[in-house]
């Protein structure tokens, strides 16, 4: 009985409201009509315009003030809303299936955040140094954490260009139109040992795609560039300087290298034409732990060069 006449006095209330706001609107229209039609039975023309114009300028006024009345009176309801308030009482939403379905997707919602909040597997991305919490803890931590890859490798490529400078090596002679492939080509593929060349193709390779392929640099292709970096500048400590280019390598220094049998091939090693950039997409990858130990071996003074290799130098 409660709700029936509640409904009832809503609709009386709606009701007055229409009939009052249509008499408005009628009034309102037929106000500039009246005057427009007793000003045209006058002979006086001015104060025929001026009837005519007044009553059009009073009902534009009028209008005007009721549709910024009703936004003002709009906004000053919802500053008593708070902020963040949403419609969840039948009152705000009286669609049952509206307000079922803001319930629903809100539960919803819920139910996905405390799923995504922290990712089941650590998330890798291309192109920067992972955070500690991504890394496998039983190997040491290689590099700074969210290092850009390529602006590593753009710095080693601006020290070459604009100061002459190749990895450790500042006595580089070198033309002004030679790049850092042609440097590599130069410096370390004039020689016997084939191990060297195919590492030498590698380095050029793993260069060209990280820097000319449009794509980020990943954390497996990093490694094996830094590893490939180390390796050759364990070979330039060893070269002879008074020979032209730096491309003789002294037999005496080149003995005091220690073998690694284990495997760089086997290890992080790519065919020498891996590396092309049509072809890069189609490689499975190292995990970064068999990548960082083979880096912990070179800081220890290990070389990947084989004992086949030594010999073919040793008669030069």
């Amino acid at each position: 009985m409660k709700s029936f006449m509640m409904k009832g006095r809503l609709w009386i209330y709606r009701g007055s409201l229409a009939i009052a706001m249509v008499f408005l609107i009628a009034f309102s229209i037929v106000l500039p009509i009246d005057c427009i039609a007793q000003a045209a039975e006058s002979f006086n023309n001015a104060w025929n315009t001026f009837i005519v114009v007044g009553a059009l300028v009073a009902f534009t006024i009028a209008s005007i003030s009721i549709i910024v009345g009703r936004i003002i009176f709009y906004k000053s309801c919802k500053q008593h809303i708070p902020r963040w308030y949403l419609p969840l009482a039948p009152g705000d939403l009286p669609h049952r299936g509206s307000r079922k379905l803001v319930l629903t997707n809100m539960e919803r919602s819920r139910e996905l955040s405390s799923l995504f909040k922290r990712p089941k597997d650590p998330v890798i991305h291309a192109g920067l140094e992972p955070p500690v919490r991504c890394d496998d803890k039983t190997h040491e931590k290689l590099f700074p954490e969210y290092l850009n890859y390529e602006s590593c490798i753009k710095v080693l490529a601006d020290r070459l260009k604009y100061q002459g400078i190749f990895l450790n090596n500042a006595d580089l002679k070198m033309g002004l139109d030679e790049t850092f492939s042609d440097v590599v080509r130069n410096q370390f593929m004039d020689t016997e040992d084939k191990f060297q060349m195919e590492n030498a193709q590698k380095f050029i390779d793993i260069y060209e795609m990280m820097r000319y392929s449009n794509e980020d640099v990943t954390r497996s292709q990093f490694v094996d560039f830094v590893s490939l970096a180390i390796y050759f500048v364990d070979i330039s400590l060893t070269m002879d300087k008074k020979l032209p280019h730096l491309r003789q390598i002294n037999t005496t220094s080149r003995l005091q290298f220690n073998v690694d049998d284990e495997g760089w091939e086997r290890e992080i090693s790519r065919t020498p034409t891996g590396y092309g950039n049509n072809e890069f997409d189609k490689f499975d990858y190292v995990p970064y732990a068999d990548s960082s130990s083979v880096l912990r071996r070179t800081f220890t003074g290990r070389s990947f060069i084989k004992p086949a290799s030594i010999g073919s130098h040793s008669g030069r």
